[in-house]
């Protein structure tokens, strides 16, 4: 059986399109739609590359879903594209305002991990705001951390369990109605329960519970 190459895997994935001509020449919405083809080929690396150059061609004229694209396939590199997350979100788009929030909330990216008062209560808000509004998991998982370890917001843990109930999340409802028995009768055998059950969560720091 003849393996086909990288060229025609890609002529075949974006239906004929002159991939070199859009690469070289293309309007940011063609290069996006190209970069849309070519992300559907998980196997190789050069097109997976290409998809991405692609992205990042489009997102630097101004195309803000490429902007996010770009973003979401760079967040696991050691300098993810930060700036083009956050051209998405001042753009209005709904997934990167989300995403940037989770960001200065979870601190989980460089450039966002340092402790900044202003952006977490900035973010709490975008999330409360866009939880009304979109009304799906992802949102509620968020605004719920915010209520859980107080951050953007004062703890309420009710307040997270309620969000968690929503997203029907069997393993943080638990989590959180074991923090609200440590908080009503504090007790270092139920801290050291939570930290070991829920070692992503929560670490012991001189016996006081601290979310990671």
């Amino acid at each position: 059986m003849k393996v086909k190459s990288e060229e025609e895997i890609i002529i075949e994935l974006c239906s004929g399109e002159d991939y070199k001509k859009i690469l070289e020449n293309g309007t940011p919405e063609q290069q996006y739609k190209l970069a849309n083809c070519l992300s559907k080929d998980f196997m190789h690396a050069k097109i997976r590359n290409l998809s991405i150059t692609l992205y990042k061609k489009a997102a630097d004229a101004g195309h803000v879903e490429a902007s996010f694209q770009f973003f979401l396939r760079t967040s696991y590199d050691k300098k993810p594209a930060l700036k083009y997350l956050k051209f998405a979100a001042e753009k209005g788009h709904i997934d990167a305002k989300l995403d940037l929030a989770r960001c200065y909330i979870i601190k989980n990216l460089p450039g966002c991990k340092k402790e900044n008062k202003n952006e977490e209560k900035k973010s709490f808000e975008v999330v409360k705001e866009l939880a009304e509004k979109k009304k799906n998991k992802y949102s509620y998982s968020i605004l719920a951390w915010c209520y859980e370890i107080g951050r953007g917001t004062e703890m309420d843990l009710e307040k997270a369990k309620k969000y968690y109930k929503l997203m029907k999340s069997s393993y943080q409802i638990e989590r959180v109605e074991m923090l609200i028995r440590e908080r009503e009768k504090p007790n270092k055998k139920t801290r050291e329960m939570i930290v070991k059950k829920y070692p992503l969560d929560y670490t012991l720091v001189d016996d006081n519970l601290v979310a990671l």
